[in-house]
């Protein structure tokens, strides 16, 4: 697939994207880009090189995208650029990170949600605590993190993350703790604790184990 290069902006409380550096035979574009990834831990990364007539060492900022299996991977740093007599234009190493990398610098916080009186807000944080424990299971800790990740902006309500659990998953109780945790680091613990893997679906995060993979024995 080729990848368009975007840029994002924000005025007045509303964010837009562009086509970078410019529109039309302007538009930067990728054809042939490295992706890693793992299922679990650190974001998936892309880099690429990108050759350009002109040099964009001026143009790179923190607003430059691209988006790849629905999400959005920004410019990680100011890219390299070189020339060399062989070529007419400038080379650029660019290298783009996943929009999630936000999920290992929110901390995952106490919220409940609790019945309010009309007009009141539907989530009440009941502290500002980032140590505590709670007993459940799964999906009491998946609803946690739904709640938590809508009231730090980065959930579904404002298009963002989920946390769902997929059928077929033990729920069984168990004492989970978490001390000064990013949302990221609480995904790990989870899997430690439950025996449960995550991974992603655009910005779903699953507990459970990808649709393809085969559970149960087959006899042929």
């Amino acid at each position: 697939n080729i990848l368009k290069l975007y840029k994002e902006t924000a005025w007045n409380g509303t964010t837009t994207k562009a086509p970078f550096p410019g529109e039309g035979d302007n538009w930067a574009c990728i054809a042939d880009c490295k992706y890693s990834a793992t299922r679990m831990g650190n974001p998936p990364t892309i880099s690429a090189t990108l050759e350009w007539p002109t040099c964009l060492d001026d143009e790179w900022n923190s607003g430059v995208f691209v988006e790849f299996r629905g999400e959005k991977y920004f410019i990680n740093g100011i890219p390299s650029s070189s020339r060399t007599n062989s070529k007419t234009g400038y080379t650029h190493n660019v290298e783009f990170i996943s929009e999630r990398s936000v999920l290992s610098r929110v901390y995952f916080l106490d919220v409940i949600q609790v019945q309010n009186p009309a007009g009141a807000p539907a989530n009440s944080l009941i502290s500002d605590r980032s140590d505590f424990s709670f007993s459940g299971n799964l999906e009491d800790l998946a609803s946690r993190l739904n709640i938590s990740l809508n009231n730090s902006g980065i959930g579904s309500d404002s298009g963002g993350y989920s946390v769902v659990v997929d059928r077929n998953i033990d729920l069984e109780d168990k004492l989970f703790t978490v001390s000064n945790q990013t949302i990221i680091d609480v995904l790990n613990s989870a899997n430690e604790t439950f025996n449960v893997p995550y991974y992603f679906v655009g910005k779903t995060i699953h507990f459970g184990y990808y649709q393809d993979e085969i559970k149960t024995a087959m006899e042929y």
